[in-house]
């Protein structure tokens, strides 16, 4: 293994997922394809960095404004990648019929009124998980881990669908190679037994991987029936909706 190559392809994950300042010189397509791989490892960090920004401002403030604070400063580490596509997605396939038109509504950055009613659910569901939660930052290293992992592994199970150059253009994996897959698995396995070692069970987390493995088939079938494949804002919708499963989850398990 090329340890100058591993830690190039975490560097392009960390900066397509992130709004982290870094510098990627020898950026294509095929190294995105393979870094792909490592969004899990940097959805753990993101999970790891609003963990602890949610500790000390729980030192100063209550929790419920603690937790708005954490999801606020996600989308700012994030730029609102993911929720951009959920929108995008709910906006398209709620608003035509033909998947011609669906891809054109979803082109356009206006926000409309599907997308709108997507994201203050989605944000509801967050905040109220959260909330009701005592093991905040076990929920927010776990969800943003898991859910990058399995909205990832789409990549591959469905076409994907092209973007002409008049498009809101974003760049996207298009396959999985074999070590990205090895790397997407690998993190995967290890963010479960950490979730093993604070206190989920064996059958819960099989319950989990069943479930996340449902919401993935169902996901795959959706799309292949609205736009006959998935788009980068496909991706991004299925990790928000990952997320919301695994906060959920997590939060039947360990409360």
């Amino acid at each position: 293994m090329n340890l100058y190559y591993e830690i190039s392809l975490f560097k392009l994950a960390l900066s397509f997922l992130t709004r982290i300042p870094i510098t990627i010189n020898d950026y294509s397509e095929q190294k995105l394809n393979e870094a792909t791989g490592y969004f899990p490892a940097v959805g753990a960090l993101i999970g790891v960095l609003l963990a602890l920004c949610y500790y000390f401002l729980s030192l100063a403030f209550p929790t419920p404004l603690a937790v708005t604070a954490v999801i606020a400063i996600g989308f700012l580490l994030t730029g609102g990648f993911h929720e951009d596509g959920l929108a995008d997605v709910a906006d398209g396939f709620g608003g035509a019929f033909e998947p011609s038109k669906k891809l054109e509504i979803m082109k356009d950055s206006r926000l409309g009124t599907y997308g709108t009613l997507a994201l203050i659910s989605l944000f509801a569901i967050k905040y109220q998980t959260l909330v009701a939660s005592s093991v905040i930052p076990i929920l927010l290293i776990g969800a943003h881990s898991i859910s990058r992992v399995f909205a990832t592994s789409i990549i591959g199970k469905c076409a994907y669908v092209t973007e002409d150059g008049l498009s809101k253009v974003k760049p996207v994996a298009k396959k999985l190679s074999i070590n990205a897959e090895h790397r997407l698995w690998t993190t995967f396995i290890a963010v479960c037994l950490l979730l093993f070692v604070l206190g989920v069970t064996f059958f819960q987390l099989l319950f989990m991987i069943m479930s996340c493995f449902a919401l993935r088939y169902v996901l795959i079938i959706w799309f292949k029936k609205h736009i006959n494949g998935y788009t980068g804002d496909c991706l991004g919708a299925a990790q928000q909706m990952f997320e919301v499963l695994v906060y959920c989850l997590l939060l039947l398990f360990l409360d």
